[in-house]
């Protein structure tokens, strides 16, 4: 179900654990309101009965009976204002109301745990808690279905390891056993006394990756494995399952050998058209990608077996990428539609594969226009990311920020002579590169410089990742700035 309408509702997973041995009591993290902040007086008062005997508080957790469980002025009471509200009421309204309350849902890798509740929004600290209780170490997928009309979307806590899906479903990393808490609130129509209806549904993740799905459901979104959108109109056969790597079409392409796949693909609804190509070590593959309509744009994506990417062409038609000295494996080609219309374009695909190897790390920085440098040639004679058992010292030969123990990696993408990158020093001028050795420059104008070899051209300065400027005459990137005068790169 893909609920929708004017209702909004907002579940979280608050990472608060309780292990063996721990208290249950105050010592437990301040629960997270509806708009994220803790429960300590960043929301309007809430008013006390009359009929409840005050306790002094200064937050939630300081309020252990479940009748009283929310702190307002220094007082305990509670949120219970809604019309056919659940029977979890009151004790719910809070995050250590809920690790005390009976409702737990205790799912297992094969049965997932539910719960049927309903919930208002007024006053707006009207929450729902809801304890999972963990028996063993597991991910999870949490989603809140409501009546149709009704729309949910998740929130999270910073740091939480939880990771929004749509408008109704959320997931967590891994977590250790224990008890963790759910919160659900109704944040859209605000001020509304009338409960609404909703089940919450917590389940073991059934997927990390596409990779771990099927053909007929070939995405992971959320902890589960779901079909792919189908939202083109005039698409190809091979919809939806190529939606997702799952349901990638193979592509058998011999050494000395090309082949060419037509297709549809649309710009709406996350649409793109999986591929997968096997390579040996030290392989070429040159891929093109041709369409006739100028009006549409289309990308051409290339990733590797653990979903990096690998080279892509973004701005040109046709498209085209050439991979060199790849390492032995499975490669994933994606073809996307920028524009955004529910209309089909017809495209061609040709993948031509060769057979190499390279001699040193110049041959991995001589495809540099479309392929992510990857600077280190491995005696199978493929070319292969840098990796280094612990962090790499100043002037150490790198090809990303997370090779060096400064975090800084001279290298940018799809630039040009990749193979002078090195772990680097951040500057602001010249001077500050003198440790570098000579003929390092100072980058400027990034919001981070760095000390750079010095650039002979605008090639040599390499390009953001996702740069979306309008590419350089003849080139396939807006590349940064060389300043032939200083040899300084620039944005």
């Amino acid at each position: 179900m893909k609920p929708h309408g004017p209702v909004l509702l907002r579940a979280m997973l608050l990472a608060l654990m309780v292990g063996p041995g721990c208290d249950r009591g105050p010592a437990v993290v301040p629960p997270v309101d509806a708009r994220g902040g803790d429960d300590a007086g960043d929301d309007a008062p809430v008013p006390v009965d009359a009929a409840i005997v005050p306790t002094a508080c200064v937050r939630d957790a300081d309020c252990l009976d479940p009748t009283t469980p929310v702190c307002s002025d220094g007082a305990c009471t509670h949120l219970d204002q809604c019309i056919d509200d659940d029977a979890f009421e009151p004790g719910n309204d809070t995050a250590a109301g809920a690790l005390a309350a009976p409702l737990a849902l205790a799912p297992t890798a094969t049965t997932p745990a539910t719960a049927a509740l309903s919930i208002c929004s007024a006053p707006s600290r009207e929450n729902d808690y809801v304890r999972v209780t963990l028996a063993e170490p597991a991910s999870l997928t949490v989603r809140v279905d409501a009546a149709a009309g009704f729309r949910v979307r998740p929130a999270f806590s910073p740091g939480g390891g939880v990771i929004p899906y749509g408008d109704n479903r959320l997931a967590t990393g891994p977590l250790a056993a224990g008890d963790y808490v759910v919160m659900v609130a109704l944040v859209a129509p605000a001020g509304q006394a009338a409960s609404v209806p909703y089940t919450v549904r917590v389940a073991y993740a059934e997927c990390a990756t596409d990779l771990d799905c099927s053909p007929a459901e070939p995405i992971c979104g959320g902890g589960e494995c779901v079909a792919g959108p189908a939202q083109c109109t005039g698409d190809d056969a091979a919809e939806p399952s190529d939606d997702g790597r799952a349901g990638a079409t193979a592509l058998a392409v011999a050494v000395g050998q090309q082949v060419a796949r037509s297709g549809q693909v649309c710009g709406v609804g996350g649409e793109y058209d999986w591929f997968r190509i096997d390579v040996a070590d030290g392989d070429a593959l040159d891929l093109g990608l041709a369409w006739t309509d100028a009006s549409h744009r289309l990308q051409l994506l290339v990733y590797d077996a653990s979903l990096a990417l690998v080279g892509m062409d973004s701005f040109r038609r046709p498209a085209a990428t050439r991979l060199s000295y790849l390492p032995a494996g499975r490669y994933y080609v994606a073809v996307r539609e920028w524009s955004p219309s529910t209309a089909a374009t017809a495209y061609t695909l040709s993948v031509g594969r060769t057979a190499g190897a390279c001699a040193s790390a110049l041959d991995c920085a001589a495809d540099f226009g479309n392929q992510l440098h990857r600077g280190a040639c491995a005696a199978s004679g493929a070319c292969r990311a840098i990796v280094g058992e612990a962090p790499l010292p100043r002037g150490a030969a790198c090809d990303g920020n997370d090779d060096c123990a400064s975090s800084l990696c001279s290298n940018e993408a799809f630039g040009a002579h990749a193979e002078r990158d090195v772990c680097t020093v951040p500057c602001s001028d010249d001077a500050a590169c003198a440790v570098m050795g000579p003929g390092f420059r100072c980058t400027t104008q990034f919001s981070q410089n760095y000390c750079k070899a010095a650039c002979g051209s605008d090639l040599d300065c390499g390009t953001g990742l996702w740069n979306q400027g309008t590419p350089d005459p003849g080139q396939p990137w807006n590349y940064y700035t060389c300043d032939l005068a200083t040899g300084a790169c620039g944005d």
